[in-house]
């Protein structure tokens, strides 16, 4: 979306302020929708939560290439409240599944996610005059959702149901009387709050500069692509 923000803007059909809110409304859902993960792999496994989320990611992509306010403020809900849950259950299910090999493979998630991230920060603004289209642009990107769930859904474990009694809330209420916790929280929300405010406006602000839109958004790309650097060598360090 940042990539396109200048061409919505120019457009008039929303304000910068609208714009603002378009940018929080994914981050804000990443933080409020991620206690659900837990929850729902308790109720339908964390395979089908996962297989659950990509299609909730896949509806709200397909809704946000709709172009009206409603719709693009309601898809970026359900890519928000998808992505919160998706970002949990995986890097759970990465460290039971690959119990040895879980910091590698921590270390190649986090690269394909900064990867994903420069490939729709450098593609969009081509998509969108491909396509004639900044919501077509939107849309496109259900293909590579909708890739992801088939290929999932052929090759997820299939664990033995287990209907367990137990419940997390007693862990999370425990789990936040911890001053470590509240001390990861602040840490990590301060470093996502720098992060994103990065990868919502910088096309924006080097397009005020004078930038044209593809190089601003392989600008942003290639910022992105720098923590490739770091999430191959944490794992090692």
């Amino acid at each position: 979306l940042a990539p396109l923000l200048p061409r919505i803007e120019a457009e008039g059909q929303l304000s910068v302020l609208t714009l603002s809110l378009l940018t929080t409304l994914p981050v804000l859902c990443l933080g409020l929708f991620a206690p659900f993960a837990p929850w729902l792999a308790r109720r339908i496994g964390m395979e089908r939560g996962l297989a659950l989320a990509l299609i909730v990611l896949s509806a709200g992509l397909a809704l946000r290439g709709l172009p009206h306010a409603l719709t693009l403020f309601s898809g970026t809900l359900l890519i928000g409240a998808a992505i919160g849950v998706l970002g949990t259950l995986l890097p759970a299910l990465v460290k039971r599944e690959l119990v040895n090999s879980a910091d590698l493979m921590t270390g190649v998630y986090t690269m394909a996610l900064c990867l994903g991230g420069a490939l729709g920060a450098g593609l969009s603004i081509p998509l969108a005059q491909a396509l004639d289209s900044w919501s077509l642009s939107l849309m496109s990107w259900t293909s590579f959702a909708l890739i992801a769930l088939i290929a999932w859904w052929w090759i997820m474990p299939q664990p033995k149901p287990r209907h367990s009694q137990t419940s997390g809330t007693g862990y999370a209420r425990a789990l936040l009387r911890q001053p470590l916790a509240w001390q990861v929280m602040l840490l990590m929300g301060s470093q996502s709050s720098l992060a994103y405010i990065v990868f919502g406006w910088l096309p924006t602000l080097l397009v005020r500069q004078g930038y044209s839109e593809h190089e601003a958004g392989w600008l942003m790309a290639a910022s992105i692509l720098t923590q490739l650097v770091s999430a191959i060598a944490a794992p090692w360090l």
